[in-house]
């Protein structure tokens, strides 16, 4: 058979289904979406530590303004 030979539906019928392992499909799926969200996790990361330095820092100046710590 070619590959690009048109088939009828009477001869799709008689095919058999290929193999299909939905449990194996879905483990793929997931990885290649983990794959494609890796670089945003990292940098998401990246942000929260930044945020976070910041948030520390104006705590400190807020409190050094105020004078409760020297």
């Amino acid at each position: 058979m070619d590959e690009n030979e048109i088939l009828t539906p009477d001869e799709l019928a008689d095919m058999p289904d290929p193999p299909y392992d939905p449990e194996e499909w879905e483990r793929k799926r997931r990885e290649e979406w983990e794959a494609k969200l890796a670089p945003y996790k990292a940098l998401r990361e990246q942000i929260n530590d930044h945020d976070e330095l910041m948030a520390e820092t104006l705590y400190e100046v807020t409190l050094l303004e105020i004078g409760l710590e020297e």
